[in-house]
């Protein structure tokens, strides 16, 4: 279906755009990703990427490639350069993410592999939003805004859909929505405190 093709480029465009405004902020030294955060979405999105693969998602899965490949990049950043204050919720949310693999591998059902890999995949923001919550500031809302629209117009791009196919872009566009909200907030109240205070 040729509109299928050109929703999943277009998401392609949204996702470029919001990843490099993501990289640019690390590069300017203005974005300090958490490690653990992109490390748990490098496996839940490879593994959420495998079960649209299974339930024909076509054009609708080419940005859960590249958010594959692009988690990655950001996670060896976050390992050398990014924030490594690791609480124990930070721990609990890895093992969390690391027992979906045995899961998903002894069910052997997309839509259950889909399900808990997308609700790993929103655990996985707990860290970022714990940094955020002292550090508003160190996050791009810009790249997480784009990436929310990205994930409707990949859902809109979807052969095939199926909650193995559709659960994360509905899940995971919504959660960058609240993040966005949230972060939004916690600057809010922190650029009100500082005026108080001086």
């Amino acid at each position: 279906m040729p509109h299928k093709e050109i929703l999943g480029a277009i998401a392609v465009v949204l996702f470029v755009i919001s990843y490099i405004s993501y990289f640019r902020g690390i590069f300017l030294s203005q974005v300090r990703p958490h490690f653990f955060t992109w490390l748990i979405w490098v496996i839940s999105v490879t593994i959420i990427l495998a079960a649209q693969i299974t339930e024909g998602a076509g054009p609708g899965a080419w940005t859960t490639a590249l958010s594959a490949v692009f988690c990655g990049m950001v996670a060896v950043y976050a390992w050398r350069h990014g924030e490594k204050n690791f609480t124990r919720g930070d721990w609990i949310s890895l093992a969390i993410a690391l027992a979906a693999v045995p899961v998903w591998y002894a069910t052997r059902q997309a839509a259950y592999a889909a399900v808990i890999s997308t609700g790993i995949d929103a655990i996985a923001y707990y860290p970022t939003f714990r940094k955020s919550y002292r550090k508003p500031g160190e996050e791009n809302l810009l790249c997480y805004g784009v990436d929310s629209i990205r994930h409707g117009v990949s859902f809109l791009a979807l052969n095939s859909v199926t909650l193995a196919t559709a659960c994360y872009p509905i899940v995971i566009g919504m959660t960058n929505l609240v993040f966005v909200a949230f972060a939004l907030w916690r600057r809010r109240a922190v650029r009100a405190k500082m005026a108080a205070e001086s």
